[in-house]
């Protein structure tokens, strides 16, 4: 099973048998002015038995593709610091990468019907209340690239075969939070929407999906290269 991770520096380190990493796998760069060093890591596959009574409301997802956005940083830096500080008792050694995903279910529990093999799915990131007793609101991840996970049904949603892969991994965070703040607005035709910050991820979001309303939008960005593009955006 594949997964992208931060990892210690000494790849001698994980000639253990149960996690492969190759050299040219290897990329080292700087976030922050911190060193920062990851990987495409190989380890077990996920265990999951789809008739034991604990599976019963799970699903097991197979990634298709991921991504990294602004709580991926924080939480790659603090990897690397209990990575580098605890290594002793951290016999891991590495922490997996991603907030975003889309993947394919490969099997269901008994109890669930929500899902079938093969449906294409994204994370569920329902907040302040994720609808079930027992299960936790917000994202369902921290490790999107995870290459096999397993899930309560109820923090997954269905995508479109329309929806490319690229786009739906990088859509749970970005998409529901700009149309909900939308939705809260309530807005009217004809009525003028200032975006703030335009070329941050969020905002951009936003203006696309303004765009799908009569409403008249303007932008504030103090980046001037990128004035074309949010003309383009409309």
């Amino acid at each position: 099973m594949r997964q992208v991770a931060v990892f210690h520096e000494k790849i001698e380190d994980y000639a253990r048998g149960a996690i492969r990493v190759e050299p040219a796998q290897i990329q080292s760069f700087t976030l922050n002015q911190i060193p920062v060093t990851t990987g495409l890591l190989d380890t077990v596959d996920t265990a999951f038995d789809p008739s034991l009574p604990q599976n019963a409301d799970k699903v097991l997802v197979r990634k298709k593709a991921f991504s990294c956005n602004y709580r991926d940083k924080a939480l790659a830096l603090k990897a690397k610091y209990r990575i580098d500080n605890f290594a002793a008792e951290n016999q891991a050694r590495f922490f997996t990468l991603g907030s975003e995903f889309v993947g394919e279910v490969v099997a269901v529990g008994r109890g669930v019907d929500q899902f079938a093999l093969g449906d294409r799915v994204i994370g569920n990131g329902n907040y302040p209340y994720s609808g079930y007793e027992g299960v936790s609101p917000g994202l369902p991840t921290n490790h999107g690239s995870k290459e096999l996970e397993v899930f309560h049904f109820s923090k997954l949603i269905r995508v479109p075969e329309s929806m490319p892969l690229e786009v739906a991994a990088s859509f749970p965070i970005g998409g529901p939070t700009a149309y909900s703040l939308i939705r809260e607005l309530q807005l009217k035709p004809g009525e003028k929407v200032l975006v703030t910050a335009a070329t941050s991820n969020t905002s951009l979001f936003a203006i696309s999906a303004l765009k799908n309303l009569p409403v008249r939008i303007f932008a504030l960005t103090t980046r001037a290269d990128f004035n074309d593009r949010l003309k383009e955006l409309g």
